[in-house]
């Protein structure tokens, strides 16, 4: 079964602990389950993507065998105000749009020169500052 639970506390990158309203009342309930006693979630993500989640964030959860006991967080509702995020670490990226990339974005040398190829080619992608940090071998 497929519901909507929301993240108590996060463990580390691949565990969260999850309050599920239906079965676990909602936190400000006399009858809410403990923290301590919410079920242990495993975070699915596929390979090199790490869910960044936050305390309050909605996740949509299922559960290994139908055991409630078994959550697995396969999925963040996501809003324009949301305070999750995903980290990803790729060999490549291709982008077909546009994509922003963070301040802290480290290119090796070998990408000094894609990177002035990328900004003559394409004027859709926004680096925030000009002080790329570039990897030494």
């Amino acid at each position: 079964m497929l519901c909507k639970g929301i993240v108590d506390k996060v463990i580390d990158a691949y565990s969260a602990r999850v309050r599920i309203p239906i079965y676990h009342q909602i936190e400000s309930s006399p009858f809410a389950t403990p923290e301590k006693d919410l079920p242990i979630a495993a975070i699915c993500v596929m390979p090199g993507v790490e869910m960044a989640l936050k305390r309050g964030d909605i996740v949509f959860v299922d559960f290994e065998m139908d055991l409630l006991e078994h959550p697995i967080i396969i999925g963040c509702l996501s809003r324009q105000d949301s305070k999750s995020s995903s980290n990803i670490k790729a060999q490549s990226l291709s982008v077909e749009v546009n994509c922003e990339l963070p301040d802290d974005t480290r290119l090796s040398k070998e990408e000094q020169q894609r990177q002035t190829n990328f900004y003559n080619v394409v004027n859709e992608v926004t680096i925030p500052s000009l002080d790329v940090e570039f990897l030494t071998d």
